[in-house]
């Protein structure tokens, strides 16, 4: 009885691998793009900064696996933005680079994911964080820096909201899928600091298959 028990926790922990996106609850979503292989809350490891506050929190995210492309599709179905010819055409063409999501987030009192403005990273130049950032596989002996840094930008307020570093999977520093093993650490400087985040690659899976 105990290992069907925990055999159930399990299958339910993994409901990615159980259910189509489509039927994937608010709370499933959102586990997923706040709390799940694919995502980590991060600290920002800083001097003089003032932290978060308010149940805020600051996340990475790695953008480009397709469970997170399909917990993005989800969440905007779920808050009334239904669009299926663009939800089928951005799901069916992967990226080409690893894309890796730095942002600060909280839950409104309706439950709502709200972004926040990304001040850890101001002043910083698309060359600072280039030349500061890093993508550490555990299976190699070197690590691989962004091809391309971008900021994502609130329409509205104008205010920078997110960070996306991008690296090209078929440089020799981005291993083949066979490689895809152990660990994968980030490493990006702040303004005064740097955040770092370790992803478990073993966890990071669709169906037995790596999913980045």
């Amino acid at each position: 009885m105990w290992a069907s028990l925990a055999l159930a926790a399990q299958e339910a922990a993994r409901f990615w691998d159980a259910q189509p996106y489509g039927e994937w609850t608010l709370e499933q979503t959102l586990q997923v793009l706040t709390n799940s292989p694919w995502t980590r809350p991060a600290k920002l490891v800083e001097t003089g900064a003032q932290q978060l506050g308010g149940g805020a929190q600051h996340y990475v995210q790695w953008y480009s696996a397709q469970t997170v492309r399909e917990a993005t599709v989800r969440l905007r179905n779920l808050y009334g933005a239904v669009s299926p010819d663009a939800d089928a055409r951005y799901l069916s063409t992967p990226p080409t680079a690893y894309q890796v999501f730095v942002f600060a987030a909280l839950y409104t009192s309706k439950g709502e994911l709200r972004f926040l403005p990304l001040t850890a990273f101001d002043g910083l130049t698309v060359e600072e964080l280039q030349q500061g950032a890093r993508l550490i596989f555990s299976s190699q002996e070197y690590s691989a820096r962004p091809d391309r840094v971008e900021f994502v930008t609130d329409l509205k307020t104008q205010q920078t909201v997110g960070l996306r570093l991008l690296f090209e999977r078929a440089r020799e520093a981005v291993p083949p899928a066979e490689a895809r093993r152990g660990q994968v650490r980030l490493v990006c400087p702040t303004r005064t600091g740097s955040v770092s985040v370790t992803f478990l690659l073993d966890e990071m899976q669709r169906r037995g298959q790596p999913d980045l």
